[in-house]
């Protein structure tokens, strides 16, 4: 068996090649993701796979232009501080209150979207809740799993303010991330971090 025949059961998740291409800085950056990923759906007869990834992908980028507002800089110093305070206040209480968190620091900073190295920049704060330091796989899982249901936690800020979800378990899980993020937003805007838009 040669070393090339090892690798033709081998795959990787379309989640996680989608989320890598959204990190690009522009769209021509992750057209070479794109074009490999479609030739392969394509390639495999799965042309409405294929066609899903690039649509996502393009619409990304496309929607990205549109309506991201100017990236601010949030420093080490005044985001441990405001966590900190949030912690102190009983807002983030658990790994996966960090979703609010995780949505308005890619938004509206510069904090990157993959969520290992969202999770590298949070952990570097040195931040402790219940009294422990924060445990960078426990906030990734609670992060990476949160994010998968409901769907709109996947979506900019700016969709969050105008989703009108129905009444149920999902819905609620999304107002509590929203309130989070709310929460996290007003005291920026208190420091005079982010203006009011």
């Amino acid at each position: 068996m040669s070393e090339m025949e090892v690798f033709e059961n081998e795959s990787i998740p379309v989640t996680y090649c989608l989320e890598d291409a959204k990190t690009c800085p522009k769209y021509c950056d992750a057209m070479p993701i794109e074009r490999l990923l479609t030739f392969y759906y394509f390639k495999n007869n799965k042309s409405k796979l294929a066609s899903l990834i690039s649509e996502d992908i393009r619409n990304h980028f496309h929607f990205k232009e549109q309506t991201t507002p100017k990236q601010l800089t949030l420093d080490d110093e005044n985001a441990k501080e405001i966590l900190t305070e949030m912690i102190e206040q009983g807002i983030l209480k658990r790994m996966n209150n960090f979703i609010g968190v995780y949505r308005v620091l890619v938004d509206y900073f510069r904090y990157p979207k993959t969520y290992s190295h969202f999770c590298s920049c949070i952990i570097k704060l040195g931040l402790k809740l219940k009294d422990k330091p924060l445990n960078y796989q426990k906030l990734y899982d609670g992060i990476q799993k949160g994010m998968q249901a409901p769907s709109i936690l996947g979506k900019p800020y700016k969709e969050w303010e105008k989703y009108k979800g129905k009444e149920g378990e999902n819905y609620t899980v999304f107002e509590h991330h929203k309130a989070v993020a709310d929460a996290l937003i007003s005291i920026l805007r208190e420091k005079r971090i982010l203006q009011n838009s």
